[in-house]
């Protein structure tokens, strides 16, 4: 009996810590640290001032990492979140050492595991101590997910051109020589003439030839099929609710002309001046103040070099716009940028770069959202 009691509370115990772990997100980061030394080697308490430092930098690094808001967020409450690193770090290891002594310096690079999630939740915490903003809870969601329907490629143009040029001489050179004589005798005179001449003829022709030319390229045109998004606004939806915002679909939106968006966005990556003017006066109608306009391009699948599995890119092209105003105002660009899924089957690899670009569009609007005081 007390076996059974003792093992069944170690697998209590390795539940509840698999569990925790779960909800953990642990990220590697390095840091480097330099710190003047006096010896040939560092104190024990010089070195510990220098990995903390390394600490410190590796924190640091990692919110350079991060978008231009959340790199605002961190600088403001850097100073307390410094005060309390052991929260954030749960590890360091040192990974190299140096001492020179020429230059009485002492450096260390560390390697740092850092919580990402309560980093994170700080930061929020940090940004709700912003004065608030009224009225922007509620988003309206416009979004659409389109493919490669059609690619037409065009051969380049390619024009030669190609000058010759000739040019040459010739030359003559001779000589004439000539002698006369004349013989008197009692009974006759006679006369003798002799003539002889030389010459040489000497010719040289060089050819030029000049090519050169020019090729013309022209980029491919695109046809796109615009899909269902419910996956992608799921996702965003789910992660913007978790932190108090309401996305609104737009297909809750009365006098939303849906189809206009998807009809320009199947042509172009930008609405056209009319769609967009009738998509902001419908959401100024709805007593919204921000729109997140956007479209999540999932490329043709291929295969990844390094694991073998199919591989799908989701390229995200963005914005967050602020129409509380007369004249919409920019927020928050998203992209260009470009997140990959990868799996047994191309659905697989597909949902997950779908919930890899969602998580992250979300990350960056909740930042900017949070630097703008909406809450």
């Amino acid at each position: 009996m007390s076996i059974r009691k003792t093992l069944a509370a170690a697998f209590l115990t390795l539940s509840l810590t698999v569990s925790g772990m779960a909800h953990a997100e642990v990220i590697a980061a390095r840091g480097v640290a330099t710190i003047p030394v006096t010896g040939s080697r560092p104190k024990p308490e010089q070195r510990d001032q220098a990995i903390a430092k390394a600490r410190e930098n590796a924190l640091d690094r990692y919110i350079a990492e991060n978008n231009p808001a959340k790199q605002r967020i961190y600088d403001d409450a850097r100073g307390s979140i410094l005060s309390s690193i052991g929260e954030y770090v749960l590890g360091t290891t040192v990974l190299a050492e140096q001492t020179d002594t020429k230059a009485k310096t002492y450096t260390v690079t560390v390697r740092a595991d850092i919580n990402s999630n309560t980093l994170e939740n700080r930061l929020s915490d940090s940004a709700g101590q912003s004065p608030a903003r009224e009225g922007g809870r509620d988003i309206l969601l416009v979004f659409v997910s389109r493919t490669p329907s059609s690619i037409q490629s065009f051969d380049d143009r390619v024009y030669s051109r190609v000058d010759n040029e000739s040019e040459g001489g010739c030359k003559t050179k001779g000589d004439r020589k000539t002698s006369e004589g004349e013989r008197v005798t009692n009974r006759s005179v006679s006369t003798s003439d002799n003539a002889s001449a030389n010459a040489s003829y000497a010719c040289k022709t060089t050819d030029i030839t000049e090519s050169g030319g020019s090729t013309t390229r022209k980029a491919d045109k695109v046809i796109w099929a615009v899909g269902n998004s419910a996956d992608f606004d799921q996702q965003i939806t789910g992660t913007m609710a978790d932190s108090g915002y309401n996305l609104v679909p737009a297909e809750y939106i009365e006098k939303f002309d849906l189809s206009a968006v998807r009809a320009d966005y199947a042509r172009d990556d930008e609405l056209s001046q009319q769609t967009l003017r009738s998509t902001v006066a419908a959401a100024k109608a709805a007593h919204l103040t921000y729109i997140v306009l956007g479209t999540m391009t999932v490329e043709m699948p291929d295969r990844d070099p390094v694991s073998g599995n199919v591989r799908v890119f989701a390229s995200i092209n963005a914005r967050l716009l602020d129409i509380s105003g007369a004249f919409p105002r920019p927020v928050a660009a998203i992209g260009p940028v470009q997140y990959a899924g990868l799996g047994p089957s191309e659905a697989v690899a597909r949902t997950q770069a779908t919930t890899i670009s969602a998580r992250e569009v979300a990350k960056v609007l909740l930042d900017r959202l949070a630097v703008k005081g909406v809450r």
